[in-house]
């Protein structure tokens, strides 16, 4: 028990050390191990063989460890605890499947970190299209990223914001996150090409400006499949400033309307928008769109 508790410790001071938060959840030691079995044989507790390769596994979180708070963030961390003591944080990250890889069973760790979500930007952070007056709090209908992360993929330690508004048919890049910086080795990178899969809300690393062809590979695969960056998206909020295209139908009412996004024009769909003739007023509401304009 008292060998337990040293673990335990190790590995929220791994935590603590390696990414300055303080753990003050209770965690769960997991006992994984690797079986074979033959035909009807006993199940047979063994190790991978020397030189084939690790073996990849995943870790669900379970129900009890559940984030159902939206008022924060909550960061996992999966510590293996090797045999000689020493303990190395495998993977982190926001979602509820963790993956990892290894050559060697014995102890694992599950633990997370909470943070209260932050809409208060910092001055000078985030880079294209993320700064703002410090002290200026930035809501979803600023049309501006928001909620500030970092999130550790192995070695490298990412921070990025975390929620965006809708970017309709525009090719994501840096710097609709506010810029993503990569720490590593001492030094800090920009991202500077990423691919977007906006089904499941993820971002993979693909390029990073001044760092060589052995650090690209190695983050392209830390934020791979899914272990990418979380994401995000808010709507887009529509304002007098923003250039649309409306169609009208003979008897005066609106056949379609598009919307320029990021230099892109988005083809609102039907029940995404509403129009008054009396006004002119266009309307918009839904996952995708939302605030009004009028129509000259």
């Amino acid at each position: 028990m008292e060998k337990l508790k040293d673990n335990k410790e190790k590995a929220d001071k791994e935590i603590k050390e390696k990414t300055g938060r303080t753990v003050e959840a209770t965690g769960m030691m997991l006992d994984i191990g690797l079986f074979v079995q033959v035909g009807g044989s006993a199940k047979k507790k063994t190790e991978p063989t020397q030189g084939s390769g690790k073996i990849t596994f995943t870790v669900t979180v379970p129900v009890d460890m559940k984030n159902t708070n939206d008022s924060i963030i909550r960061t996992y961390y999966l510590i293996h605890i090797l045999d000689d003591g020493t303990v190395e944080i495998v993977n982190s990250g926001t979602g509820t499947e963790i993956k990892a890889e290894t050559d060697s069973f014995s102890y694992w760790y599950l633990t997370y970190v909470d943070e209260k979500k932050e809409n208060e930007k910092k001055d000078n952070e985030g880079g294209s299209g993320g700064n703002t007056s410090a002290g200026k709090v930035v809501t979803a209908s600023d049309n501006e990223p928001m909620v500030y992360l970092e999130e550790t993929r192995g070695d490298f330690r990412i921070s990025y914001y975390h929620e965006i508004p809708f970017f309709g048919k525009a090719k994501a890049d840096p710097s609709f996150f506010g810029g993503i910086k990569v720490s590593y080795g001492g030094k800090e990178y920009e991202a500077t090409k990423i691919k977007v899969n906006k089904k499941k809300g993820l971002i993979r690393i693909t390029g990073l400006n001044t760092a060589d062809k052995k650090i690209v590979k190695a983050v392209k695969k830390a934020t791979r499949g899914s272990n990418g960056l979380t994401f995000k998206v808010n709507p887009y909020y529509v304002r007098n400033t923003d250039t649309v295209t409306p169609k009208f139908k003979k008897d005066g009412s609106l056949k379609s309307i598009r919307v320029r996004i990021r230099g892109k024009d988005y083809k609102a769909k039907k029940g995404e928008f509403s129009y008054d003739k009396t006004s002119k007023t266009l309307s918009f509401s839904g996952s995708n769109l939302n605030g009004s304009r009028k129509l000259n």
